[in-house]
């Protein structure tokens, strides 16, 4: 069988219709758990390193298809209260690079401030920043680095919190 001119635009016509309409959407999460402890009003957990192509998955393995990434949520789960009970505290996570020590080129998430509760869990803002730097890691090498400290009103602070990025990937094949 041969095809004929009308025939072989309409075959690449519904190919290219069909090649365009490839891709999909890829859920992954990030989470990592806290201790915070501090004898003193403010304390910073020690900083977890993040690797993306360990951790993401599939996002990882269609990092080069990126078309759009949206973080669904980022939550604070309070695990446990030791110190600071009944305070006030106010909690924040920052992303940034490996080796970036200039507080003020990271980006912040939150803060979450109030009296909290064990099991309690908490949403964060979704900043555009925040969405463009996990874009910049998929599209990199994948490695950064997340904090996290929390703050009272006054006295010691101990607890540990588990922080929760969750995001979909939505990836386009051409």
């Amino acid at each position: 069988m041969r095809l004929t001119i009308p025939s072989a635009s309409l075959f690449a016509t519904v190919a290219a219709l069909v090649l365009a309409g490839c891709g999909g959407n890829v859920d992954f999460s990030v989470t990592r758990d806290f201790n915070v402890n501090s004898t003193v009003s403010s304390g910073r957990a020690p900083p977890a390193d993040i690797n993306l192509a360990a951790e993401a998955g599939s996002a990882w393995k269609q990092r080069k298809h990126i078309d759009k990434i949206t973080i669904r949520s980022v939550t604070a789960e309070v695990l446990s209260v030791t110190a600071g009970s009944g305070l006030a505290l106010t909690g924040t996570a920052w992303v940034h690079e490996p080796g970036v020590t200039d507080e003020t080129q990271w980006i912040q998430v939150g803060p979450a401030s109030g009296i909290f509760q064990v099991g309690e869990v908490l949403d964060l803002p979704i900043t555009p920043a925040l969405n463009t730097f996990l874009t910049t890691q998929l599209r990199n090498d994948g490695q950064f680095v997340l904090e996290a400290e929390g703050t009272s009103t006054g006295g010691a602070i101990a607890g540990q919190v588990r922080l929760t990025i969750d995001a979909t990937l939505k990836w386009r094949a051409f």
